[in-house]
C-alpha cells in the first residue's frame, strides 16, 4: 500500500498498519500546484526522470517500481484503497503461486454498460476527446466504461501495461489540458489494442463477471 510519510500521518496509523501485517511503501512528493508533480528523490533512490504531472497519475511510476519485487508468475491486483471492499482473497482461485505458468493474463474491468458508456458519460467522453480527440471519442463512444481503479494480471502482463500507460502519459500530458484522470488513457489505450502482444491480449470483463464487481455506477448515480 502507497501511504503518507511517517511524519505525516495522523497519529495511530502507523500502529495499525504494523498490527493488520500491511507492506507499506510510503512516499513523498514535490508539486508546483495540482498539475505539476514529481516523487521526492528518495523514494527511487535518484531522482524522478518524468515529466512533471499530476499527483493521480504518479502513482503509475509507484506500480512499476512495485513489479520488481515480483516474478513473472506472480499475480497482481491494483486497486483504489477506499472505494474497495475484499469478501474473499481474491488470488485464491488462481490456485498457489507455484503453480501458476508465466503466461500473459491481463484483465480489465467494466463500469455497468447498461447506464455507463463513454459516450454517455460527461466525464469518460470529456477524458478521451480532449485528450485523444473527437475522432477517437466516436471510435469508442458506445463501448462501456473501463474502471482504472481495478486492474488485474499477471506480473509479465502488468510489465507490458504499466509501461504502456505511463508512455501515453509522458507523451500526450493530457494534464497541460486540465484533464487530470488516468481512466481516459485506460480506456483509449484498451480499446485501440495498445495492451494486447504477441504473447496474448488484453481481456475485458463487464461488470459482475470474474473477480472484480465494479458497482459504482449499479443504479445510474453517483
Amino acid at each position: 500500500m502507497a501511504v503518507s510519510p511517517t511524519d505525516k500521518m495522523k497519529e495511530g496509523v502507523m500502529e495499525y498498519l504494523i498490527k493488520m501485517n500491511v507492506v507499506a511503501y510510503s512516499f513523498d512528493v514535490d508539486c508546483k500546484g495540482i498539475d505539476n508533480c514529481k516523487m521526492k528523490d528518495d523514494f527511487l533512490g535518484y531522482p524522478d526522470p518524468r515529466p512533471m504531472r499530476t499527483f493521480a497519475n504518479i502513482r503509475y511510476a509507484l506500480y512499476e517500481h512495485w513489479l520488481s519485487f515480483y516474478p513473472d508468475n506472480a499475480y497482481i491486483l491494483i486497486l483504489d484503497f477506499r472505494d474497495t471492499i475484499f469478501q474473499r482473497n481474491p488470488f485464491e482461485p488462481l490456485g498457489p503461486i507455484d503453480s501458476r505458468p508465466a503466461i500473459y493474463d491481463l484483465r480489465v474491468y467494466a463500469e455497468n454498460e447498461k447506464v455507463k458508456r463513454i459516450g454517455n458519460c460527461v466525464f469518460n467522453s470529456m477524458w478521451i476527446s480532449r485528450c485523444f480527440g473527437k475522432t477517437s471519442l466516436d471510435n469508442i463512444k458506445a463501448m462501456p466504461v473501463i474502471c482504472s481503479g481495478s486492474t488485474m494480471g499477471s506480473a509479465l502482463a502488468m510489465r507490458t501495461y504499466i509501461p504502456t500507460m505511463l508512455r501515453s502519459m509522458d507523451t500526450v500530458q493530457c494534464w497541460k489540458r486540465g484533464i487530470e484522470s488516468d481512466q481516459g488513457y485506460q480506456n483509449f489505450l484498451f480499446y485501440n489494442g495498445h495492451f494486447n502482444t504477441p504473447e496474448g491480449n488484453a481481456t475485458l470483463f463487464l461488470q459482475g463477471e470474474d473477480l472484480v464487481n465494479t458497482i459504482g455506477a449499479m443504479n445510474g448515480f453517483r
